[in-house]
């Protein structure tokens, strides 16, 4: 009897301990995984995702999606595209949200500083605004797209070898000064800390690169990262950069400048923009569930262990 009373408090030992454990690691959620297998650039299944142009539908490429891919076209204008999702909150330290791109370049790379660009907002107030195709210049501003949030700018170079300048550097919307264009400027943003060192990577025709943009919550702030390739920046919004860092997320866009990445402002040639192979946001929290829930988890270890013990007998 002693020998199974042992074995009894020992194996609930285990499962309380496995079930604590598990309660301290940080819960992952897709919240986005868009291959384009639908070749379709509206919703149809569980993780793609609406996609929207932010200045004019001649942004895609016609057709848009073709082999799998989400095509842009930017040849000679400076164009945007972005999705919206469930907004996600960092609420706790270590929460953070990343979203990872993979696109192929065409056969024309041109050459302009800060001229590819990606970002991730707050849309809530505004969700209804942006969740559609714009038609948006420095002439005819969207108020919608004045959204809490950040992104980054790359450099863009044709050089078969990396590129001694080429950096990424950090934009945070300064909502006194927002223009209505979103990633179609970098007037109404504020520089986040200094420019990255010269990464020194460069963009080569017909060539597929992955990129990663994330935000997490720190005891400082809100630290965000950039990576291309194998280059990587990380900064750290403290709240000295107009206003508080952000931390609610629910759009992610791109916009390319013209003349960098193909040749011809024709949404139905092939060498007009790059290709988006995949986009995936993925948000992970620290949160630790509330001290019911844990006792509920408790309870039903306790149960499964008394059960186990009575078969047992």
């Amino acid at each position: 009897m002693i020998v199974q009373r042992c074995s009894f408090l020992s194996l609930f030992v285990v499962l309380a301990a496995t079930v604590l454990a598990g309660s301290g690691q940080a819960a992952l959620v897709v919240v986005v995984d868009d291959s384009f297998a639908d070749n379709d650039r509206a919703k149809t299944g569980t993780d793609d995702t609406n996609w929207y142009a932010t200045n004019t539908t001649s942004a895609f490429e016609s057709p848009s999606l073709t082999n799998n891919q989400l095509r842009m076209a930017t040849g000679t204008s400076g164009r945007g595209i972005h999705t919206v999702f469930t907004a996600q909150s960092l609420s706790n330290i270590g929460d953070k949200i990343t979203a990872t791109y993979t696109f192929t370049t065409p056969s024309t790379i041109g050459a302009s500083t800060g001229s590819f660009r990606v970002g991730m907002f707050n849309p809530t107030a505004t969700l209804a605004g942006v969740s559609q195709d714009l038609s948006v210049g420095s002439s005819s501003p969207n108020v919608d797209l004045n959204m809490p949030g950040y992104m980054v700018d790359m450099d863009v170079s044709p050089s078969s070898a990396p590129n001694a300048t080429s950096d990424f550097q950090f934009r945070k919307l300064d909502s006194a000064s927002a223009t209505g264009r979103l990633l179609g400027t970098t007037s109404g943003f504020v520089q986040v800390d200094s420019s990255g060192p010269d990464a020194g990577y460069s963009f080569a025709p017909n060539t597929t690169y992955t990129g990663l943009l994330s935000f997490e919550l720190v005891a400082t702030g809100t630290q965000m990262t950039a990576i291309l390739g194998s280059d990587t920046y990380t900064v750290i919004d403290d709240g000295t950069y107009s206003g508080a860092p952000v931390t609610d997320f629910g759009f992610f866009g791109v916009h390319v400048n013209s003349n960098v990445f193909g040749n011809i402002n024709d949404a139905s040639v092939p060498d007009s923009g790059i290709a988006f192979n995949n986009v995936r946001v993925e948000f992970s929290t620290t949160a630790v569930p509330e001290p019911s829930s844990l006792a509920l988890l408790m309870l039903g270890c306790l149960g499964g262990v008394v059960r186990f013990v009575r078969r047992r007998k």
